[in-house]
């Protein structure tokens, strides 16, 4: 999705702070088409309480999206950034419900899951 829009007064165009929203696509779910917002994927069995994973789009330029996040939702208490993997366009944080409502309806994100816990077995240990 684009993030730019156009500046209708001139030629050029202007990067917007917030979220612009689009059309819905047939890729986009019911749910996303009717309120706007993506849904949260829900952690199978235990979770981390407020810890997110955040996917973007493949052709979002995350640097940009970042850098629109952190302006849109300074870091603090509601909006805490832990990992960036940039390779698969994805991010973690713990996020609060104003940045979770902002992510929701920012285009450019495909996806949100919660946090989960996960325990790996081996031949009849844990690790």
């Amino acid at each position: 999705m684009s993030q730019w829009a156009p500046d209708t007064k001139t030629k050029t165009s202007t990067l917007h702070p917030f979220p612009i929203h689009t059309p819905p696509t047939p890729s986009m779910s019911a749910k996303r088409q009717e309120t706007g917002l993506i849904e949260i994927k829900r952690a199978p069995g235990g979770k981390v309480e407020g810890s997110y994973i955040v996917r973007l789009g493949d052709i979002v330029n995350m640097r940009a999206f970042m850098q629109r996040f952190e302006k849109a939702c300074p870091p603090g208490p509601d909006a805490r950034i832990k990992h960036k993997f940039p390779v698969i366009q994805t991010f973690s944080g713990e996020f609060g419900d104003e940045t979770l409502l902002w992510l929701r309806s920012a285009p450019e994100v495909d996806e949100i899951s919660e946090n989960a816990l996960m325990r790996l077995s081996y031949g009849g240990g844990q690790l």
